[in-house]
């Protein structure tokens, strides 16, 4: 995600900075679905408001920009939904799994102009919650990942436009290789080791998230107004 702020604040023209981004996205709320925890966090809420208020108040300098609710508020949203679908699934309430995904399916529209990514952020983690604790409703992730493959198309496109392009087939065949990878770590007990040095620096990244992000929000909307600034100077 810091790769794809990147390319939108500063190197627009680069294109394969968003591309590697939009990558990360699904990947991002696939783990917070499989991560199994759903409680409420105040620091999320709070870093939340804090990366919407500043971004609102940067539009006054950068420009036209979008006016939905950032990714947190999609992580809270979706963290709060599984923590009531987790006691429903485990009595293989299914007719409340098939109204939850019809449901947020068609209300995709309309949350897209309230959330950013609309009902994708519910969607991508809702499908790690269903790999990592329910096996007999894996069949259904699948089909969930049709539909969003082809929402995808909505969010996830460049150049053309046409369903066939490298973006979104790269974007469906990763995903499901990692969906596949979580789900067999985690079934059979295997740890992915990596070493010690990188061990520490995921543990760190892992720790710190929600700062990083919001810290590197602010350093490219700071760098991006002074970049403007700099250039109303100079002509």
């Amino acid at each position: 995600m810091i790769i794809d702020h990147i390319g939108y604040y500063l190197y627009p023209e680069l294109e394969v900075l968003r591309r590697i981004g939009r990558f990360a996205f699904p990947i991002f709320l696939f783990l917070v679905g499989f991560n199994g925890k759903y409680t409420w966090s105040r620091k999320v809420f709070y870093s939340a408001l804090i990366v919407q208020c500043v971004m609102r108040a940067m539009l006054f300098y950068t420009g036209p920009g979008s006016f939905t609710l950032n990714i947190l508020f999609s992580i809270l949203l979706a963290r709060g939904i599984l923590a009531h679908l987790v006691s429903k699934l485990q009595k293989k309430d299914r007719g409340l799994l098939i109204f939850c995904i019809l449901f947020f399916a068609c209300a995709h529209p309309y949350l897209s102009q309230i959330l950013d990514y609309g009902s994708l952020g519910f969607f991508f983690a809702f499908a790690g919650m269903i790999a990592r604790y329910y096996s007999y409703y894996f069949r259904v992730v699948g089909l969930v990942f049709i539909g969003l493959l082809v929402n995808t198309q909505v969010i996830f496109h460049f150049g053309d436009g046409s369903f066939l392009n490298p973006q979104v087939i790269g974007l469906a065949l990763g995903f499901s290789v990692l969906i596949l990878l979580f789900y067999l770590l985690y079934k059979n007990n295997l740890p992915l080791k990596t070493g010690s040095f990188l061990d520490r620096i995921i543990l760190w990244i892992s720790r710190y998230a929600i700062w990083i992000y919001v810290g590197h929000i602010l350093i490219l909307l700071i760098g991006k107004i002074l970049g403007e600034i700099g250039y109303l100077l100079f002509i």
